[in-house]
């Protein structure tokens, strides 16, 4: 999985783009996968502070991750 199949299956799921972000540049309150020293870095980003910060050691396991936390999330998903 990479990052581009991820985000076509949160478009599936109807999240809201505004809960997630892939690389450095965190949103206000959302989950991020940001590739990182040697692997790959799977966290939540709240009030300028990583939560619950997970390692991996490959693209395909970050993303599989990242997409297990916010489909758990149901705020994650857009307002209708």
């Amino acid at each position: 999985m990479d990052e581009d199949l991820l985000r076509s299956l949160f478009d599936r799921e109807d999240v809201d783009p505004r809960c997630y972000s892939f690389g450095s540049s965190a949103p206000d309150e959302g989950y991020c996968l940001e590739e990182t020293y040697g692997g790959w870095s799977v966290y939540y980003y709240e009030r300028g502070y990583r939560r619950d910060e997970r390692t991996h050691g490959d693209l395909d396991a970050a993303c599989l991750d990242v997409l297990e936390w916010v489909l758990r999330d149901p705020t994650t998903r857009r307002r209708t």
